[in-house]
């Protein structure tokens, strides 16, 4: 049973930013979803943005999500499409995902 993996700054290259990847449980999208809490494993403040269109559902956390940071997410999104595609599919296990992942910058 797959959950969501999350994705620290480390990984992503995206300072305080955490992101989450996998299933949508309550749809056929794809999505990943972005804490609104500086470095926080906790999904309870998140918005997501919806893959491939990149439309954003929820409240990003303009004090932490600013304008250059949604860049930097989006351009993450970019870097990694198809392996986020493939690890949302269940085509790839999570450790030959973290293995893929590109960091911005």
């Amino acid at each position: 049973m797959m959950t969501m993996t999350d994705l620290s700054p480390r990984q992503s290259g995206i300072k305080d930013i955490v992101i989450w990847v996998g299933q949508n449980p309550h749809s056929n999208h794809r999505r990943i979803k972005v804490s609104n809490v500086p470095n926080s494993l906790l999904r309870t403040d998140c918005f997501s943005i919806t893959l491939p269109k990149l439309t954003i559902l929820g409240k990003p956390n303009r004090k932490l999500i600013t304008e250059d940071v949604m860049n930097d997410i989006f351009n993450f999104i970019a870097l990694n499409m198809q392996s986020i595609n493939e690890y949302s599919d269940e085509k790839t296990a999570t450790d030959a995902f973290f293995d893929k992942i590109v960091a911005v910058r």
